[in-house]
């Protein structure tokens, strides 16, 4: 039985820390991405043009992977293979070799 004291914390959880989170990093990402691109190129503005093109794809397949997939297999397993007591664990464990995958291939360009 949750508490009213957990329910208050969950309401400040989901509507003030997400909201800040995803406030303070989504503007400032992007324009960082851009920022990277020399103004004195003349293929500038078409570099700018696929880079917003490519950010704001990938920001949308994310999304989808996240709640169609992620979610979904979360809270229902993957049939027979995942049971239902074992989706929370699989999904994050599939965010987490994702993040891991993105982190290396970042490395890798380092």
């Amino acid at each position: 039985n949750p508490g009213i004291n957990s329910v208050l914390m969950y309401m400040v959880g989901t509507m003030v820390f997400i909201a800040l989170g995803t406030g303070g990093i989504k503007p400032n990402v992007c324009t960082f991405g851009a920022d990277q691109i020399n103004p004195d190129d003349p293929n500038a503005k078409s570099k700018k043009e696929s880079f917003f093109l490519y950010f704001y794809l990938t920001i949308n397949i994310g999304c989808l992977i996240a709640f169609g997939l992620l979610a979904t297999w979360a809270t229902n397993g993957i049939p027979p293979t995942i049971p239902k007591v074992d989706g929370y664990f699989f999904a994050y464990m599939v965010a987490a070799v994702c993040m891991a995958v993105a982190w290396l291939t970042y490395l890798g360009g380092t």
